[in-house]
């Protein structure tokens, strides 16, 4: 993640536990959080307004490499990883607990949230919830 402006790589990642990694990268902040699957994949974890298509995001502070290459490990296990999706996002709000981004994907296309929850807080790693908006 390179370019001039808010980036945003979605990662399938092959491990034991098989998942997503998010890197979202703006105003030289970066972070980094491990989906169970996505927002617009049947099977959401959430109940509630957005109708079972919220997804828990880990925040994966463990320093895993942000430019991928053969296998990467992180939180969840080490394996090979294969872009999905790596293109430019509008942020729309930064928060300390809030982030909403807008992107123009294949995988992902619309609004999205990273929300961290107050039980989020006092998890061992911080645990946020990931959706799209409008839906």
């Amino acid at each position: 993640m390179s370019g001039t402006g808010p980036e945003l790589l979605l990662l399938k990642h092959e491990t034991d536990n098989p998942h997503y990694d998010l890197l979202l990268s703006a105003g030289g902040v970066s972070g980094r959080w491990i989906l169970r699957g996505l927002p617009n994949e049947d099977g959401g974890a959430g109940r509630g307004s957005r109708g079972g298509k919220e997804r828990l995001a880990l925040e994966d502070d463990s320093g895993a490499a942000a430019a991928p290459s053969g296998e990467v490990e992180d939180l969840w296990g080490k394996g090979p990883v294969e872009i999905v999706e790596s293109c430019m996002m509008e942020i729309v709000h930064r928060g300390k607990r809030k982030i909403v981004f807008r992107v123009e994907g294949r995988a992902l296309k619309g609004e999205y949230c990273l929300l961290l929850r107050k039980w989020g807080l006092h998890t061992k790693r911080r645990l946020w919830v990931f959706f799209k908006l409008g839906d």
